[in-house]
């Protein structure tokens, strides 16, 4: 029984078929497509699934549609990969719903855990309750959480909020365990569904906090490096 459906798009065929090969052997139905407006012109065709897109490509990039996806009112989880330092990139397709990113090359472990917490928070969002999540934290895991997603690293949380930064650590950990939070991205996502999210330079580098988001060594079978 497949693990679920991924649409891939890339336009570059050797990246295309080597990460095709790698979810096609842990169990994914993989339908690949050379450029976005491909997969667009086959929606009708396709249900279900995770979206996995480079972010720069002819005609249309991976920025460009999720902002169509969006349009459309397609509601599928996507994971955008892009080039080494391409923060802002990054950002804008979080910002737009992109579920995570990963910088390219990325190693194979990196991108199965996207791509299976990104269909497992897909599931679990048929039952919405963020508020009700938000109300179970105390006020200095409130003060904490705000921090993070301002882009504060644990010590200037500490220095911030006049605690230590063991303080810090707990705090954050128990909050990110009461919203069921992953990654920062999945504390900057909250704040923004909440409307949380004041955006500023030291915000869009706090996507950068998690280490699963920076460059690792590139997969078996001689994945090319970053394009995009």
């Amino acid at each position: 029984m497949s693990k679920g459906k991924i649409h891939l798009i890339d336009d570059d065929s050797a990246v295309c078929a080597a990460i095709s090969l790698l979810l096609k052997t842990e169990g994914y139905e993989v339908e690949e497509y050379e450029h976005a407006l491909h997969f667009l012109k086959a929606l009708k065709q396709t249900s279900g699934g995770c979206i996995v897109t480079d972010v720069r490509m002819p005609e249309m990039g991976g920025i460009e549609l999720i902002s169509e996806l969006k349009k459309r009112c397609i509601d599928m989880p996507i994971i955008v990969l892009t080039g080494a330092g391409k923060v802002a990139a990054a950002v804008t397709a979080i910002k737009l719903g992109a579920v995570d990113f990963l910088e390219k090359p990325c190693s194979e472990e990196a991108l199965l855990s996207a791509i299976e917490e990104a269909l497992a928070r897909y599931r679990e969002q048929s039952n919405p309750d963020l508020r009700h999540r938000l109300a179970l934290l105390t006020p200095r895991e409130l003060e904490v959480f705000n921090a993070v997603v301002d882009g504060l690293q644990n010590p200037s949380i500490a220095q911030r909020l006049r605690i230590s930064v063991r303080t810090v650590e707990i705090h954050r950990a128990n909050a990110m365990m009461k919203l069921g939070a992953r990654s920062v991205c999945d504390l900057v996502r909250i704040a923004m569904a909440d409307g949380r999210w004041r955006e500023t330079p030291e915000s869009e580098d706090a996507f950068a906090l998690s280490g699963k988001h920076q460059a690792v060594p590139a997969v078996r079978g001689g994945r090319p490096g970053a394009r995009g």
